[in-house]
């Protein structure tokens, strides 16, 4: 069987059609199922599982002890903290400082958690930084130097999405015990709110994998991308 040249002409315009058609028919199914309720509820599913879970509060607690030294045999270095006319002298202290960032996306009128020292080790005074005079931060009881506690509770007004508060803590370290082991200070955040507290550094980490779990939970429809390009380049 022979095909002329004007045969060939019609056949590949009928094919070229014919592809178009159940391309054109292809991407139409794919626009009016991603515009259509199926899409639509996938996405409204995901959104409700996203904003009903529990909020992420990024956190940071640093550690600073401060470094005393022996000075010609016995004398030993003295650290004087005043306030309100009053001094005290401390032969060791440590500088706690906690960071805490409200990364979850709600916003709060007031928030507030507890902060507890662990061991023996003690609070001895509290100094809290907010970022200007619309943002108050709040504690109790009230840490001096004659009121030394373990257990504060703060009181953050407002704790909007993105808000960031610093507290610094003058801690007095339990006594070193019978080994002569330094004493070890670790704090502990918690609260009532329904929020999870999440390790600043940690918490990249955690808001890639929910992205990767959002774009792994969408369905996708894969069209036949190479296939066209070879069709048009020939």
């Amino acid at each position: 069987m022979i095909i002329t040249g004007n045969v060939k002409s019609q056949l590949a315009r009928l094919l070229k059609e014919t592809f178009m058609t159940q391309t054109q028919w292809i991407i139409g199914l794919v626009v009016t199922f991603l515009a259509g309720g199926a899409m639509g509820a996938v996405i409204n599913n995901l959104w409700s599982k996203f904003n009903n879970r529990k909020q992420p509060i990024g956190v940071k607690t640093e550690i600073i002890p401060f470094i005393n030294q022996k000075i010609e045999g016995e004398l030993k270095t003295q650290i004087v903290l005043t306030k309100d006319e009053k001094s005290s002298s401390y032969d060791n202290l440590a500088l706690g400082r906690v960071t805490i960032v409200n990364t979850g996306n709600k916003d709060y009128e007031e928030f507030k958690f507890g902060l507890t020292l662990s061991g023996l080790n003690l609070a001895v005074a509290v100094h809290p930084e907010t970022s200007d005079r619309y943002h108050e931060m709040a504690f109790s009881p009230a840490i001096g130097l004659d009121c030394l506690d373990s257990d504060i509770d703060f009181t953050l007004k407002p704790f909007n999405r993105n808000d960031t508060y610093h507290v610094v803590i003058y801690i007095l370290p339990e006594p070193v015990n019978v080994h002569g082991e330094e004493p070890v200070i670790d704090m502990e955040l918690v609260t009532k709110h329904p929020v999870t507290f999440v390790e600043l550094s940690a918490y990249r980490d955690l808001a890639k994998s929910v992205a990767f779990g959002v774009m792994e939970g969408v369905p996708t429809i894969g069209l036949p991308i190479r296939e066209i390009r070879r069709y048009f380049n020939r």
